[in-house]
């Protein structure tokens, strides 16, 4: 979703259901003991009546607070209520994620490869490195789009009314497989050619959220994540007869969560996050075959990278690329101590991953490496009583 402020508020009873939207046009709810729902739109707090009952809002939504920071292309707002009625917050105007495409390299070094911001993320570099296909907000739906670096040209590659997530290469360089949700009621996995001349053609479609992650070196199977789980879906056929979906096959068990896969450049490995630890951290694992998975990381890690160039694994942290190297002899997975990929800070901006390591292994795109889409914040608001203020402006029976 490119703008969380079109997003809906739900209650869900049953796990696995759609719910009942309760609000439409908002984010980061809360429910609180007095019988109100708040949320944001638009960095402005709201509140609601809400029943516990009958599971629905009995009242019109009331603006309660202007300008609460938050950041509308992830859905997170800055405000938290406390038992005893206090609602603390920081002030700030909602966060933009437009930023500008730098090249960075180890030693830190940073050119611009396109000044124009745009609300960009999840690049992938094309197998020559001569391309990156990126997800790209294109007013209220995020698409697929390609970027020449050579003739800095951007082309959008689908244009339908929904959302197109994720993108990512055939290893012959000539299609992008990518999520959608223009199936009605579901998502699915979709590719087109990378060049434009194709419709686009759906390989499968499944209920929940899907993230397609990577292809494997083969070609013969894609890397996808759903339901808080790895899976794999089988290609069938081949470039002359044309390809068929087979039956898809989970790869981790997700628990609690596992997703954002990388495919090791043999094939036989696959990097993933999982909070199996409590907080987000890299694992190894073979693609075939069970057994423990190896932790690479520790203290909170996301978006791991295989270097094709070396035996290295790049993932972001809170504010740096970090590098990791390993050794893998077929039957046991050995990483060494992580240090920083390069010494110039990398800023999270949102849920998307904001750079790739090119081909050559020298160099990584990322988001504008100095102040992108972050605004500094060392105030925090303190609204004493504030439950006494939702009761008068948002009585019951009103």
């Amino acid at each position: 979703m490119s703008n969380w402020d079109s997003g809906t508020l739900r209650v869900q009873t049953t796990p696995g259901t759609a719910g009942t939207i309760v609000v439409r046009g908002g984010y980061h709810g809360r429910y609180v003991p007095t019988g109100h729902l708040l949320y944001v739109h638009a960095g402005t707090l709201y509140g609601v009546r809400f029943d516990l009952e009958r599971l629905a809002a009995t009242s019109a939504p009331v603006a309660l607070i202007d300008h609460i920071a938050a950041t509308h292309l992830s859905g997170n707002a800055q405000y938290s209520v406390g038992a005893n009625g206090t609602l603390a917050y920081i002030p700030g105007n909602p966060a933009s994620l437009d930023a500008r495409i730098y090249w960075m390299t180890a030693r830190g070094e940073t050119s611009a490869l396109k000044t124009t911001p745009g609300a960009w993320g999840n690049p992938r570099f094309s197998p020559d490195g001569k391309r990156i296909a990126l997800q790209v907000a294109y007013g209220s739906h995020d698409q697929i789009a390609i970027y020449d670096t050579e003739s800095d040209r951007l082309t959008q590659l689908t244009s339908d009314p929904a959302n197109h997530s994720n993108p990512i290469w055939t290893q012959d360089g000539r299609r992008i497989v990518y999520a959608s949700d223009a199936a009605a009621g579901a998502q699915s996995i979709s590719w087109q050619p990378a060049d434009g001349s194709g419709k686009a053609e759906r390989l499968i479609t499944i209920p929940g959220r899907i993230v397609t992650s990577d292809v494997h070196s083969s070609g013969r199977f894609i890397l996808y994540g759903e339901g808080n789980r790895l899976w794999v879906l089988p290609l069938e056929g081949s470039a002359e007869k044309g390809w068929t979906a087979g039956k898809p096959r989970a790869i981790s068990d997700g628990k609690p969560f596992d997703g954002s896969g990388a495919l090791s450049p043999d094939g036989r490995l696959v990097a993933y996050m999982s909070m199996v630890s409590g907080s987000f951290d890299i694992y190894v694992k073979p693609v075939e075959g069970t057994g423990v998975p190896w932790r690479v990381s520790a203290g909170g890690a996301a978006h791991p990278v295989w270097s094709k160039t070396a035996k290295e694994i790049l993932f972001t942290t809170e504010d740096q690329i970090v590098t990791v190297p390993y050794q893998f002899d077929g039957r046991v997975f050995k990483s060494g101590t992580p240090r920083p990929w390069s010494s110039a800070r990398y800023i999270t901006a949102g849920p998307t991953r904001k750079f790739d390591l090119h081909p050559d292994g020298k160099r990584i795109v990322v988001a504008s490496p100095d102040t992108a889409g972050v605004t500094a914040h060392d105030t925090v608001v303190f609204v004493i009583n504030f439950f006494d203020e939702l009761e008068r402006l948002l009585p019951a029976g009103r």
